[in-house]
């Protein structure tokens, strides 16, 4: 994010400039945490109102990647395989945290 002229890293997980939804994304799931995260923006003067269609966007992006990881492991990982297995099946759970938010993320998206 940009302020002052000044960038903010919120990213952790690698280097990469993309939006806020993009760590945010886990969120979906609490709508009153983006209306807090939107509220924290604004006190600490920064003009910037959270996208829901982009925190739909890194949702569907979030399973996709695990999904893909998972799979990855499959092939060349065969010592972690029973482990993934459970982790794959346990993906595609209704209970499933990714998957509840693709759920979230379908009722937001302005599609």
């Amino acid at each position: 994010m940009v302020h002052d002229g000044c960038y903010t890293i919120i990213d952790w997980d690698w280097v990469k400039l993309a939006p806020p939804e993009r760590d945010f994304w886990w969120y979906i799931q609490f709508p009153e945490q983006i209306a807090e995260i939107n509220a924290s923006f604004k006190r600490e003067g920064f003009d910037y109102v959270m996208d829901t269609d982009l925190i739909s966007y890194y949702a569907f992006y979030s399973y996709i990647y695990f999904l893909t990881e998972y799979i990855d492991c499959l092939l060349f990982n065969p010592a972690s395989r029973p482990e993934i297995i459970q982790r794959f099946k346990e993906h595609f759970d209704e209970n499933n945290f990714y998957r509840k938010n693709l759920y979230n993320a379908i009722c937001l998206t302005r599609l």
